[in-house]
């Protein structure tokens, strides 16, 4: 085994802890901040007097997510696209330098920026299918997005060894 080969494999676990500890600083010191400002001071009031037109569902704004809670239901939950579970796996995706999954995870979560206020308007209506849809959402895509960036390391990590 000549050098390089010898130290490909400590080079890529610290370009991978390197990444996830730029997430943490990243992400604790200005993407959550940034979350809450924007939960607080400016959708959650707007969303709170919209729902003060419906009867049949209340509204509770959490640190950094809007909770539609109904009178007939589960809470449904909200959390803002492109934060913690969006910037993880892209951590991931980037420490692996596997870039087949990025895009499509842009796209995903630039898509829920448009389902969202979509699925909002149909639960204040009282639409249950919506409301089981976006439950079954939030309790799927944080742990598939997880584990695809898991993978993605561990198979980048395997690569190494060969």
């Amino acid at each position: 085994m000549d050098s390089s080969q010898r130290s490909a494999r400590p080079a890529f676990w610290r370009r991978a802890l390197f990444s996830l500890g730029l997430f943490c600083v990243l992400y604790l010191g200005a993407v959550r901040p940034a979350q809450v400002v924007l939960v607080q001071r400016y959708i959650g009031p707007e969303i709170s007097a919209l729902a003060e037109n419906y009867d049949n569902i209340k509204v509770r704004i959490g640190r950094d997510e809007i909770w539609l809670v109904p009178s007939e239901f589960a809470s449904v939950r909200f959390d803002l696209p492109f934060g913690g579970f969006f910037l993880l796996p892209l951590t991931l995706f980037i420490a692996a330098r596997d870039r087949r999954f990025m895009w499509p995870i842009v796209a995903y979560h630039g898509s829920l920026l448009l389902l969202f206020p979509l699925f909002g308007y149909f639960i204040l209506q009282g639409s249950y299918t919506a409301m089981v849809i976006t439950i079954l959402h939030e309790k799927a895509y944080k742990a598939a997005f997880i584990i695809l960036g898991i993978l993605t390391l561990r198979e980048s990590s395997k690569g190494l060894a060969q």
